[in-house]
Order: C-alpha cells, then structure tokens, then sequence
C-alpha cells in the first residue's frame, strides 16, 4: 500500500476530492449557499482569531482598562465571539445582495462559473482546517512535555512518552509540500521555532530534564545558547507561568509570551530552533533510549 500511496498523497488526494466534491454540488444546485457559509465561517474563523489575539490589546492601550491574565482570557474569548458573529453576518449579506436570485449576477452561482467560484471557499476552509490541526497538535505536544517534565519518577515521565495523535497529524499535514510554510505565514503562533522553544522552556524549569537537553548533542546548542539560559534561569515570570495550572490555555500564553517574541528576534537561535525537534529529544530523554523512527499513521494503520 505504502508503494503506491505514501501519506502526503493521500492527505493531497482527500483535499482535491473535497474541492472537486464542492464545484460538482455548485454546478448542480448552485454555489450561493455554499459560499456564504464556507466564506463567512472562514473569514469569521479568521477574524475572530485576530480579535482573541489582538482584542484586549485595544482595551489596554486606548481605554486605560488594567487586565490580568484571567481578565484577558475573558476579553479575548468576547472579542473573538462578537467578531465572529459580525463578521459572518456582514458577508452573508454582502454575499445575499451580490449574487442573490433577483441580482444581476446571480447567474454566476451555477454552472461552470458556480463551480469556479466555489474553489476559492473550499481552498480557505480547508486552511482553516489545516490551522486548527497544527494549532490542536501543538497545545497536545506542549502538554504531553509538560506532564514528562512535572512527572515524580522516570516510569512516571516514561507514561506520556507517546506522541499525541493530534501532533502526528499535525506532523502529517505540515509534511506536505509548502503547506508548512503557508502555515507559517499565516499564524506564525504554531510555528517550529516558537514551539520548539516553548518545549524548552517548559522542560528546563525542571532541573534534571534542563542538564540532559544541554548535555544532548541534538539541543545542546539551543539548550545553552545566552538567551535560552536567560530565559530557564533568570525568568521569574515564565517560572510561574510554567508552575500554573491552566491547562491550554497555559501553553496558549507561554507561545505568545513576549519573552518568547524577543528570543525568536535572534536569528541564530531561531535558525537553530528550526533545525531540531526539542519534544522528540525530550520523549527520548525520558525514555531512557533512543526513539525510533516516527511513524507516519498510515503505516501505522496498514503495518
């Protein structure tokens, strides 16, 4: 099986059915429908993750308003809803009064053209959905080295050694040709360097997990590079983020942390950071052996 279909070619081949799958369905009863509901969750998607993320900022800076951390969680789920809703019912109208039954373009949403046009929704929501794969990955990679590094005994780090399911995925999809780098471009959140680094700081705030990375060939030299130290050691803020116990949104806040944002400034590092995996060496690290090659899951399911 693995001859004739390799697992980027499959992942390639089900998001060509599902574009080619939508334009057959536009050509017959129309593209209206689908693109007012693919366009407006796509772009509310969009708009309501710029308002989660960028949201209290407006609060802080133009309205004075102080917000701790919980405080900002909250804001920031507000923003990204009332974006959403906005920003969804803005398109389906714009969608409704441009192509509707009664409007002079409202020919366009079948046949061929119906079918061409509905490429451009199906194209965004399947970025949408490879985003929240790489996203969900993430957080499960960052959890499952949080609960390896905070474990008591090397049995009990050993447990959670397994690569999450969601971050194969996540591997999967960002192994496809250019998709990784697309992905970078449009949340930089996700990204190698930020999650590797990330990794690294979760780990090293435990001290004997901080020596074997510095000691290991493969993270010795993001491990013991000034800034990275700096930032394991001398971070009384990132200690105390790293201690909390609020679950995703724990990782959420350490991948955007400033601290993080000035480290990956540094090119060196971010070019070091981009060259290594910091999780796999830490699962490897806690396993007391080397890891085997990471499988891809459709040889998982057809060995």
């Amino acid at each position: 099986m693995e001859k004739y279909l390799g697992e980027d070619s499959l992942l390639l081949l089900l998001a060509a059915m599902f574009v080619l799958f939508m334009a057959v369905r536009a050509w017959h009863h129309g593209a209206l429908e689908m693109l007012w509901t693919l366009l407006s969750w796509s772009v509310g998607g969009a708009v309501s993750a710029l308002a989660f993320r960028h949201g209290p900022n407006l609060l802080i800076t133009h309205g004075g308003i102080a917000l701790d951390e919980g405080q900002r969680m909250v804001a920031s789920v507000i923003f990204a809803v009332a974006a959403f809703a906005i920003a969804r019912g803005l398109i389906v109208w714009a969608i409704r009064r441009a192509f509707g039954p009664e409007s002079k373009l409202g020919g366009w949403m079948y046949g061929g053209t119906g079918s061409i046009i509905s490429v451009l929704p199906s194209l965004a929501f399947l970025v949408l959905l490879s985003l929240l794969i790489r996203g969900t990955g993430t957080m499960f990679e960052l959890e499952s080295v949080d609960r390896m590094s905070a474990a008591g005994s090397p049995e009990d780090r050993a447990k959670y050694a397994a690569l999450p399911g969601p971050t194969r995925w996540r591997n999967g999809l960002e192994g496809l040709p250019n998709v990784a780098v697309i992905l970078d471009t449009v949340d930089p959140l996700a990204t190698p360097a930020r999650r590797n680094l990330a990794a690294l700081v979760l780990a090293s705030y435990h001290e004997g997990l901080r020596s074997q990375l510095r000691r290991s060939p493969i993270t010795a030299t993001v491990a013991k590079h000034p800034i990275t130290v700096e930032l394991t050691e001398h971070s009384p803020d990132l200690a105390s983020l790293v201690a909390g116990t609020d679950g995703e949104f724990k990782y959420y806040r350490l991948l955007r942390h400033p601290k993080l944002n000035l480290a990956l400034a540094d090119a060196e590092l971010r070019n070091s950071l981009e060259q290594v995996d910091v999780a796999d060496e830490i699962r490897a690290l806690v396993s007391g052996r080397s890891m085997p090659p990471r499988k891809k899951w459709l040889e998982k399911i057809f060995s």
